[in-house]
């Protein structure tokens, strides 16, 4: 547009107009990529943080099981209730995907 500019204004094209309004929206695109850009790094990292949690989550609670079940034997009524409850928790990687009969 620049390199025919006179011609474009001979026209009745107002090509100083339109070249202020394509680079103020090439800036805010710009501007708004690198928004997006630091967005994503915080959703990866938000990602890591939660994973983290709830792999420690499980690991704690497993090694409580764990300690029940020694201290009180793995016939016991309380034993079996808690068993069962961790095999309900979420831990997809250590348990298994869900089934389509159990959603």
């Amino acid at each position: 547009m620049r390199d025919h500019e006179k011609e474009l204004n001979d026209a009745g094209f107002n090509t100083k107009t339109r070249i202020t309004q394509l680079e103020q929206l090439t800036q805010e695109a710009e501007d708004e990529e690198a928004a997006q850009v630091v967005a994503r790094e915080a959703h990866l990292q938000a990602t890591a943080a939660s994973q983290s949690a709830t792999k420690n989550a499980y690991s704690t609670a497993s090694a409580t099981v764990e300690l029940i079940v020694g201290l009180l034997r793995k016939d016991h009524k309380l034993v079996k209730i808690i068993k069962n409850l961790r095999d309900e928790m979420v831990l997809e990687k250590a348990r298994g995907k869900k089934k389509p009969s159990e959603e």
